[in-house]
């Protein structure tokens, strides 16, 4: 009987192992498996749910993964809850024959629901139609009054993991293009929302923010801030949604993906629709939050704390799915500080789970992340898609701001006892959000 030489056995054993390795990772990949830096690279031929998975994750999402540590857990794919009254008040209004966007790319004729139902995808003008679509009617953004009362600020660094906590409040009411209401305009004045956002913890800070007046018409927006040094509230430019939330490294836009109008910008352009793998899932909790637990890894659940730059959603935590996306880039006017945007936009709920920053030498600057859950209102029979973690990276400064959010004292959304008029730059000076009267 002949034998093989060792030589032979040890390519042999290689053959088998290199062989077992494709077949592992060539193959299906199964809900809960987690894509990191030490298999990324082996995917190339994996799929999951039977989509190619490199195909579904953008090119800077691999550099974060194979450079900055994110962990993405894969989630078997689950129907998102989509609201329906928006689409519902697009019918009674008429909105596809009847709303448009002018030559500055403002809302013509809009009175409530999704301003473009029906978006032809290969019209110039999509980008900005979806954006509209998103801005004034998409899930996130379907409140008559967002209440968040109570949440945090986490500041990370990305060596030494988080340096400090802000509470702030974020109170923004609608006054045009209402839901829930039986009226879908409050006034004649063309207010489309009243914003307040500031500081409430810890007391140095308390105040500092902003009130803001946007109109669904072409002027700029009115805003002001609180000088806590001088102890003096201040008229403040227009174009204060392209400033810094003060100490954070958020500009005012950046909240929950985007968070002014679309019509502010320079340009938008769709760059297609595909699917990608975006932190979106019925089933993660909705509170990421839970202040007075003890430990840091308690406190912030939904941070990955295990690991620099420790700002990344933790996998145990925020699970992801494919979704089918809208891609779609952002220019902004030459004074922003950014030079341009890449918004992932879940082509279902009109949310924006995941982004990209630039600067202007078209280097990447920042990294977004808006993962996605469901609030539920039982006695609105509403459920509807919310991101209530936010990550705003810097990736120069290695540097983030983490935004989480804790379960209220009072109803997160459409709150009874609260109108417009509550909303109002005398609040700032309290330093207290404002409660149902």
């Amino acid at each position: 009987m002949r034998f093989a030489s060792k030589k032979h056995t040890t390519l042999l054993t290689g053959a088998i192992l290199f062989i077992t390795s494709i077949s592992v990772f060539g193959e299906e990949l199964k809900p809960g498996f987690i894509i990191d830096k030490s298999n990324l690279s082996s995917l190339d031929d994996a799929t999951f749910e039977g989509t190619p998975v490199k195909d579904m994750i953008p090119e800077k999402t691999q550099w974060l993964i194979t450079d900055h540590n994110l962990r993405i857990k894969l989630a078997a794919s689950k129907p998102m809850p989509v609201v329906k009254k928006p689409l519902e008040l697009a019918k009674k209004y008429d909105n596809e024959n009847t709303v448009s966007l002018n030559e500055n790319g403002h809302l013509i004729n809009w009175t409530a629901g999704m301003p473009f139902p029906n978006v032809d995808l290969t019209a110039p003008d999509a980008a900005s139609k979806l954006m509209w679509n998103f801005y004034v009617a998409g899930d996130a953004s379907s409140f008559d009054f967002l209440n968040l009362e109570k949440f945090a600020f986490v500041f990370i660094d990305g060596k030494s993991g988080i340096e400090r906590e802000q509470i702030w409040a974020l109170q923004y009411y609608k006054m045009w293009g209402r839901t829930w209401s039986d009226e879908p305009i409050i006034g004649d004045s063309k207010l489309l929302n009243r914003k307040l956002l500031f500081a409430t913890y810890p007391d140095d800070v308390r105040g500092v923010g902003t009130f803001i007046n946007e109109y669904v018409d072409e002027r700029p927006d009115e805003a002001w801030a609180y000088i806590r040094s001088f102890r003096r509230i201040r008229r403040i430019s227009g174009n204060s949604w392209s400033e810094p939330i003060p100490g954070t490294d958020l500009l005012q836009e950046d909240d929950i993906g985007f968070q002014t109008k679309p019509s502010n910008y320079a340009s938008w352009k769709l760059l297609g629709k595909k699917k990608i793998l975006l932190p979106i899932h019925p089933d993660m909790e909705l509170f990421t939050w839970k202040p007075d637990a003890g430990s840091q890894k308690n406190e912030y659940p939904a941070m990955d704390l295990s690991a620099a730059p420790y700002w990344h959603p933790n996998p145990d935590f925020v699970v992801w799915q494919p979704r089918e996306t809208y891609v779609i880039e952002g220019v902004p006017p030459s004074y922003h500080p950014y030079g341009r945007r890449i918004i992932y936009m879940d082509a279902a709920t009109h949310t924006i789970p995941m982004g990209e920053i630039y600067d202007k030498r078209n280097e990447y600057w920042k990294g977004s992340m808006h993962p996605v859950m469901v609030y539920a209102d039982p006695a609105m029979d509403l459920n509807l898609a919310f991101p209530s973690l936010g990550v705003i990276a810097d990736y120069k400064r290695m540097h983030a701001t983490n935004y989480v959010t804790g379960k209220p004292d009072n109803k997160m959304m459409n709150t009874p006892g609260i109108n417009g008029n509550h909303i109002n730059v005398e609040v700032l000076r309290k330093g207290e959000p404002v409660r149902p009267q």
